[in-house]
């Protein structure tokens, strides 16, 4: 199980109570899998099926089971067990004891600058799996969504494999030398970052995301990333695409995402501000651009849709 945290206060008691049922049943579901699949390759492998399978079984399940709240959404976090030494402006503190209007050491993507930044609110649940990254001078535990960026851009810990270098704040890359997996019940933490949502774990400063998926009862509908019906920004989108040879209506600037209705300002100015970096950054190479989109733009509206709406940029 991922953390969950519901959303707003007029969610039924029903609703939560069928995610805590269905998040239960998936992860039963992936510990049978996982076993019958194994087979002679022994217990390791077979715990290593179960925690991914429970990510997995968890990610298809939660978007059916949001349809049991009657108001709201569920937000899912990745988190970290007790223990976890988390970078703030006081040095190094344990994970538990983090708490709001704390301030920690960020990293604004965009900029590539490092800073303090307020922590807006924190999370506490339980979680059946966890997963082992080791180096030769430390070792994290995560639950097995928690992005870490690499050399490539974030992975999930799930995904890191033996030779991944881990992005740190001392600008000095952390090789991961194993990756295990542990399934067994623990209470883990996480907290929300303003602004750049990226902290600082452990004594080597791994740089991770506060990694939040909202999940709404909102419609899925086609959504231009960069938008091509406004007068005002839609003329300054086209401007960018058509230098590197692209039509907005492209499937590159396209995807089926739960959102109704128009978009803030707020949301318009900030994709024009990446794309513009991405333009610089990649001149006339379409696909450096395309692979700066994805990552700078649309990998952010997926973990937070609510970007699209006005209540996103709501401090």
């Amino acid at each position: 199980r991922a953390c969950i945290v519901w959303a707003t206060t007029a969610a039924s008691s029903a609703g939560k109570a069928g995610i805590k049922a269905g998040v239960k049943v998936a992860a039963k579901s992936a510990t049978k899998i996982a076993t019958k699949q194994a087979g002679k390759s022994g217990l390791k492998t077979a715990i290593k099926l179960t925690a991914k399978g429970a990510k997995k079984a968890f990610c298809e399940s939660i978007d059916k089971i949001v349809g049991k709240a009657s108001t709201g959404h569920v937000c899912v976090f990745a988190c970290f067990p007790a223990g976890t030494k988390i970078n703030t402006a006081f040095g190094l503190k344990n994970i538990e004891d983090i708490k709001a209007g704390d301030r920690v050491w960020s990293y604004d993507e965009l900029t590539g600058e490092t800073g303090l930044q307020d922590i807006v609110r924190t999370m506490v649940c339980e979680s059946d799996h966890t997963v082992e990254l080791y180096t030769e001078e430390e070792i994290i535990e995560t639950t097995a969504e928690h992005p870490f960026l690499t050399e490539n851009g974030w992975k999930d810990a799930a995904d890191l494999q033996i030779g991944d270098r881990i992005k740190s704040r001392n600008e000095e890359d952390i090789e991961i030398k194993d990756v295990k997996f542990s399934y067994k019940p623990r209470k883990v933490y996480n907290f929300e970052v303003s602004n750049w949502h990226t902290y600082f774990v452990g004594a080597l400063q791994w740089l991770v995301h506060n990694a939040k998926k909202c999940l709404s009862k909102l419609p899925q509908q086609i959504h231009h990333f960069a938008t091509n019906k406004s007068k005002k920004y839609t003329k300054h989108f086209k401007r960018i695409a058509n230098k590197l040879k692209l039509d907005l209506n492209g499937s590159w600037n396209k995807e089926a995402l739960p959102h109704r209705g128009r978009h803030p300002y707020k949301y318009h100015d900030w994709v024009l501000k990446r794309m513009r970096i991405a333009s610089k950054k990649a001149g006339k190479d379409q696909e450096k651009f395309l692979n700066l989109f994805e990552k700078d733009i649309k990998a952010e509206v997926r973990k937070n849709p609510e970007l699209l709406r006005k209540s996103g940029w709501e401090k």
